[in-house]
């Protein structure tokens, strides 16, 4: 009497490893996002491939757009364009890093949305910009410039940097440099912000990323904001 059980369980556990196989052999693939753009496919064995000759970007306002081998250009729904994928981290603390090639160390000391509250009749608006305050040591007469950072935040959308200047941070008056960048965003949905800092600003060879998790960010109003001019 056994015996029928027995055949039972066998033909169910046939039946789930068949199921879990199935399943495996048609699941979704892993996309990622190469450095230059372009949207990959990640295969369960090691491989991977491009899945077109397109490349994504996103514009200053967010929108991810779609750019053609032929160079033309288009808006991409959100279900086409894969996600931002910032660039790796190579320091095991993201907000610091010191650079073998030159000893020099970069920190990422404090974030701050600075918001500017104006009122037109019975209109207002609200202008912000992100703050930044770098230490660094071990360079020498160093010359910063707006172009050698870009500051982004978890979901793609970049902050135009237009001023770079020597200033003391709020923590503790001690000197740093201070970024100014244009905008913020709305703190639904941002999980950190990302300073990307050219190759060769501080004598590193590739392109550094530090980051600051959006718990660590502060807002405050101010009565007054920088022209940025932009």
């Amino acid at each position: 009497m056994a015996q029928p059980k027995f055949q039972a369980l066998a033909c169910l556990a046939c039946a789930l490893v068949a199921t879990l196989a199935f399943t495996a052999a048609n699941a979704e693939p892993r996309r990622a996002v190469a450095d230059d753009g372009r949207e990959v496919i990640l295969k369960d064995n090691g491989e991977w491939q491009y899945v077109t000759d397109d490349v994504f970007a996103t514009t200053p306002e967010g929108q991810r757009i779609r750019l053609t081998p032929d160079h033309r250009w288009e808006k991409a729904r959100d279900s086409d364009a894969p996600a931002y994928q910032p660039v790796p981290i190579s320091t095991l603390q993201r907000d610091n890093i010191r650079i073998p090639a030159s000893d020099v160390e970069v920190v990422l000391d404090q974030v701050l949305i600075e918001n500017q509250r104006e009122t037109f009749a019975k209109n207002s608006r609200v202008r912000s910009n992100l703050v930044l305050y770098l230490a660094i040591s071990g360079a020498e007469a160093t010359t910063l410039s707006p172009q050698d950072f870009v500051v982004q935040d978890s979901r793609g959308k970049q902050y135009p940097v237009f001023l770079v200047e020597q200033g003391k941070a709020p923590i503790g008056g001690q000197q740093r440099w201070l970024l100014r960048a244009q905008g913020a965003p709305r703190w639904w949905g941002v999980k950190f912000f990302s300073l990307q800092i050219a190759a060769g600003t501080f004598g590193n060879p590739e392109q550094i990323e530090l980051r600051k998790p959006m718990r660590d960010v502060e807002s405050n109003e101010v009565t007054d904001l920088p022209d940025d001019n932009l």
